[in-house]
């Protein structure tokens, strides 16, 4: 019969193995995989912790091939927006900044507002699919930056 000890030192161990099992893998230049959780990104490091205890250890962003950096910034909620987009998505925000501004002094309905909100993202769609096609962006970065889009519209949406 298993003593109490022997059960929670089995519970424990279950649970690390658990929590080692669902912390990501992050592969640097060299292929090895980091096993562990990002927890922020400040001054080109990165604090990760490790899936099994509360120790933290830092590592700079550098060793990790560019898709790496994104996925870890994507993974951190930081808005990650390919060069070619940039100017893309520039204009979208400002676009739909200039239609809530309209809203708000009575120039266009809400249904025009929300209508500049989708053309902007659209637009904003068509423009990264070729990148998405050559592997310069990743469906789930363009959608990222089409949630933000959206998020800029309704946080912006009619103080009426």
């Amino acid at each position: 019969m298993m003593s109490r000890k022997q059960s929670i030192a089995g519970l424990v161990l279950c649970m690390a193995v658990a929590a080692f099992a669902e912390a990501p893998g992050w592969t640097n230049l060299a292929g090895n995989v980091v096993y562990a959780v990002p927890v922020e990104v400040k001054a080109k490091q990165i604090l990760f912790q490790r899936p099994d205890s509360t120790n933290t250890f830092t590592v700079a962003l550098s060793v990790f091939p560019e898709s790496e950096q994104q996925r870890l910034q994507h993974t951190l909620g930081h808005l990650v927006i390919p060069k070619e987009l940039k100017g893309a998505y520039e204009f979208a925000q400002r676009s739909i900044l200039r239609s809530r501004i309209l809203y708000d002094q009575g120039h266009i309905t809400l249904e025009e507002f929300n209508k500049t909100v989708r053309k902007n993202q659209t637009a904003l769609r068509r423009r990264a699919s070729s990148l998405i096609e050559r592997e310069q962006a990743s469906n789930s970065q363009v959608e990222h930056l089409l949630e933000t889009l959206s998020k800029a519209g309704l946080s912006s949406a009619p103080n009426k």
